[in-house]
């Protein structure tokens, strides 16, 4: 039991340190990586894009969720859970007030929401995730500083230094936070 909640805590790290890598990266060089990825033909798509991983880290967060609870044995509470799935595509609705920005949002926050109520359910029936909070917190602090860093030298220097420069603290910054050492 405790191997699996150490597991599923590496599984969920790591999945954080992608998409906080990620949206970092998307934070200060965003509208460029996507002109120069889709050959300038959606420039300004950078913010949508930075929306869409934190919604990628929301669902697949959801999987390891459901995992959790497939090798728990309560596969007949995931399906009872299974209803607020119905919430993404009605948060997508209400955000399109918004546009694309607003879509996304709806679908990031509508994850969370359904990834919160499930990680309270298992830690009320018992199921410990043993998710490390201090460490999360700690990867998190890296990533905004490297994106802050990032974004004061686009002004400065320019925008694809900012990138690297970001990406060098991103990278030297996890072995200072150490976000896997619990």
């Amino acid at each position: 039991s405790a191997v699996v909640g150490h597991g599923m805590a590496l599984m969920w790290n790591t999945n954080l340190l992608i998409i906080l890598g990620c949206v970092a990266a998307f934070a200060v060089a965003g509208d460029e990586l996507i002109g120069l990825a889709s050959g300038g033909r959606f420039e300004h798509a950078g913010l949508v894009m930075l929306l869409l991983f934190l919604g990628l880290g929301a669902t697949t967060q959801g999987q390891l969720i459901s995992l959790l609870m497939q090798i728990y044995n309560r596969v007949s509470e995931l399906r009872n859970l299974s209803f607020l799935f119905l919430l993404v595509p009605l948060a997508v609705w209400l955000g399109v007030e918004w546009g694309l920005v607003g879509a996304a949002l709806g679908m990031v926050l509508s994850q969370w929401l359904r990834n919160s109520v499930a990680l309270w359910w298992l830690r009320h029936r018992g199921i410990g995730v043993g998710l490390d909070g201090w460490g999360m917190l700690r990867l998190s602090a890296v990533a905004l500083v490297a994106a802050l860093a990032g974004l004061g030298l686009v002004e400065l220097a320019g925008v694809w230094l900012g990138l690297a420069v970001t990406l060098l603290l991103l990278s030297g910054g996890l072995f200072g936070a150490l976000p896997f050492s619990q």
